[in-house]
């Protein structure tokens, strides 16, 4: 069965040990994508950290979800807010899985391309 929801993590980038040391080991971001758009449900960045990551599957993203939420994922790729982590190439590779370039642009930038050789 489909999920309707799936949640992607980020971590900070490089994740040294001197910043584990210092921030702890539970720094991270998890946002959760819908049919209808996405939340952050957690973020325990410093202050004025700003996160160079991106968001990957883990234990708990979805295996499979609905075109709705994958849509969601693609529409984020392009227009995510600047405070937060891309798309990283694990849930690309999980979710959009048979769809070509123009179809991805089609569906998260209106078609205009945006994919560089």
């Amino acid at each position: 069965m489909k999920e309707k929801f799936t949640k992607l993590i980020a971590y900070p980038h490089p994740p040294t040990r001197s910043f584990f040391r210092e921030h702890g080991e539970d720094c991270q971001i998890v946002v959760e994508f819908s049919e209808t758009g996405f939340r952050v449900i957690k973020d325990n960045r410093p202050a004025g950290y700003r996160l160079s990551g991106y968001l990957h599957t883990y234990d708990g993203s979805a295996s499979d979800i609905t075109d709705a939420v994958r849509d969601q994922i693609i529409i984020y790729f392009f227009n995510h807010p600047d405070n937060l982590p891309g798309i990283g190439a694990t849930p690309q590779r999980q979710y959009w899985t048979g769809l070509s370039r123009s179809e991805i642009e089609n569906i998260g930038n209106d078609g205009r391309s945006a994919f560089y050789a």
